[in-house]
């Protein structure tokens, strides 16, 4: 079935389902009795095949150009890529002047023969001059594909999905993305993203923003320690902010992955090389423990990214369990102090709780969001921690806690804070 959907300004989507069910609408095209384009007002197109052939091949070539602006093709086949069809789309995307958004997924289940199967696309680059957005996900690209992306002059933003069949061997430091903004990059493994990276040749001054998915529920340390390097190299201290970085979550049925002597788990040094930085927001989401980190850098990272606006370092429910593995919740006073501008906080451990936490000098007033794991919620220690945070982070209503089953639980300040009251009256 072949589906295509529009909309301009006047809104004609019914007239054009009206027109598609006229059985000689594509006789009158093919005729030549039908002079002016069909949709000259048209700025969005949607294009989704699932099965080539029907009414779509012969209505493409008449579709006006020159006003679209926003396009997405998607071609999903059980086998090889009709070579006419994919031709005609392609030129569909290259020869729309003012197009500023693409989107492009194609996918094919067959095994590529050579490079004869992989998809050229942009090969005149020069006449995509207002493409400002682009989201690629092919099975297969020419190594040619990647240099022409790199060499758009107005893209800012790309997401691209690269699999291990995506990736043509590319030459170490032969791109060059000279004006990207934001980079989102979706992997099956995390050794993609580093090769990915290390094709880069030459910084990314202007990116502010990456974000990388991997299809991996075990990723090891030592990876996420690489892309932090590649980032240092590739990316300007001034003007990159913001990290995110996500793993597959294990879904309620699986169990969680096994702990094994060459990956046992994380530690925040694996962002060491990015405290040259003034990241905003660093989030990272994993399926392993982090070790217990050392005040000593903490406050160091809390020193470098004294701007940060959020920190969430997720691990879904695995935290270990060990007595010695407690955190003294002292460890992320450092943020609190530091980082004027914090609205979110999210590092779960299994806390340490303390009648005498520091407030001199704490103003923690931007605080809204804060996640801190293993608390027990209307403990002792959750109603000295809600009368702390009273004080330091007056703006902060609620806050996340795991109880002893694993569940997160929201527990308001002031509920926490009149349990205070009842545990005194209590013992009065």
């Amino acid at each position: 079935m072949s589906t295509l959907s529009y909309s301009d300004e006047y809104n004609a989507y019914e007239r054009f389902l009206h027109c598609t069910t006229i059985p000689s609408v594509l006789h009158a095209i093919q005729s030549v009795k039908i002079s002016a384009p069909l949709f000259p007002l048209l700025r969005r197109l949607t294009v989704t095949i699932t099965r080539p052939g029907g009414w779509l091949d012969d209505l493409l070539p008449h579709i006006p150009s020159c006003q679209l602006q926003h396009l997405s093709i998607e071609y999903h086949a059980s086998r090889s890529y009709p070579e006419g069809l994919l031709n005609l789309m392609l030129h569909l995307s290259e020869r729309t002047p003012s197009l500023c958004r693409l989107k492009l997924k194609l996918y094919d289940h067959s095994d590529p023969v050579g490079d004869a199967q992989r998809i050229d696309i942009f090969t005149d680059s020069e006449k995509q001059r207002s493409l400002q957005v682009l989201f690629l996900d092919c099975a297969y690209l020419s190594p040619c594909t990647f240099s022409r992306i790199a060499s758009l002059p107005c893209l800012r933003f790309l997401t691209i999905r690269l699999r291990e069949t995506t990736m043509p061997e590319l030459l170490s430091n032969s791109l060059s993305f000279d004006f990207l903004a934001k980079l989102d990059l979706r992997v099956t493994q995390a050794k993609l993203a580093i090769s990915f990276f290390r094709c880069i040749g030459s910084a990314i001054p202007h990116v502010t923003h990456i974000s990388i998915s991997i299809d991996e529920v075990l990723p090891f340390d030592r990876d996420l320690g690489e892309i932090s390097y590649q980032i240092r190299r590739l990316c300007l201290p001034r003007s990159f902010k913001s990290l995110h970085i996500l793993f597959k979550e294990l879904a309620a049925e699986d169990s969680p992955p096994p702990l094994v002597p060459e990956n046992p788990g994380y530690g925040l040094h694996m962002f060491q090389p990015l405290l040259d930085f003034s990241l905003r927001v660093l989030n990272l989401s994993v399926q392993l423990p982090l070790f217990p980190p050392t005040l000593i850098y903490v406050t160091q990272m809390a020193s470098a990214w004294v701007n940060l606006i959020s920190i969430r370092i997720d691990v879904g429910s695995i935290v270990p369990f060990e007595r010695h593995l407690l955190v003294p919740i002292s460890k992320l006073v450092p943020f609190f102090q530091a980082c004027k501008h914090l609205r979110q906080l999210y590092i779960p451990f299994r806390y340490l709780i303390s009648d005498h936490l520091p407030s001199s000098g704490i103003q923690a007033y931007a605080l809204l969001n804060l996640g801190l794991g293993w608390v027990t919620p209307h403990s002792r220690d959750a109603v000295a921690l809600g009368r702390w945070l009273r004080i330091v982070a007056p703006g902060l209503p609620e806050i996340e806690l795991v109880d002893t089953n694993g569940d997160t639980v929201v527990c308001g300040i002031n509920e926490l804070t009149k349990l205070d009251t009842i545990m005194v009256d209590a013992n009065d």
